[in-house]
């Protein structure tokens, strides 16, 4: 099989059985923005991932970003192809071609797996929705996104740069 079928087909299974376009340039770079912005401002405090396969109750998800409590590195250690420890943030950028619906979904599994944020990130539009509940959100389109649940804060214009 191609390399690329095999990528392709990592991508459709991923959760929920649904098929999850292979990342865009946009999305990527947010990815990127997102993941600087914390490290560079909280790098004693929080550490970020882009990608992480997350093993949550048994079943396998990839998170655009995840934020862990910081820690040390050993490197000489086996690597985790699967993380069963939930961050404390969560971050899912819409691609091209899902739906909302398919990331709001997977806020409700993260916080019942103990996730205590999630961002949602909109490029077309640009806005950013932090919730720390299902119930309690909050958009953002400019200045600072602000995340309370995890004592947060990063500049709107460091995401969409």
């Amino acid at each position: 099989m191609e390399l690329t079928t095999d990528l392709i087909e990592k991508y459709e299974i991923e959760d929920f059985n649904e098929s999850k376009d292979i990342p865009s340039l946009f999305h990527a770079r947010l990815q990127s923005n997102i993941s600087y912005a914390i490290r560079s401002k909280y790098k004693s405090k929080f550490d970020a991932y882009t990608e992480l396969s997350l093993s949550v109750n048994g079943k396998e998800y990839v998170v655009d970003v995840c934020v862990f409590p910081a820690q040390e590195v050993d490197w000489a250690a086996d690597d985790q192809i699967y993380v069963d420890t939930p961050p404390l943030i969560a971050i899912e950028i819409l691609s091209p071609k899902q739906f909302l619906t398919d990331l709001t979904s997977k806020s409700k599994i993260y916080f019942s797996w103990g996730v205590k944020s999630c961002w949602i990130v909109i490029p077309s539009t640009k806005i950013v929705i932090v919730q720390d509940s299902l119930r309690n959100q909050k958009v953002y389109s400019s200045g600072k996104i602000t995340d309370l649940a995890n004592d947060l804060e990063i500049e709107f214009e460091d995401v969409f740069m």
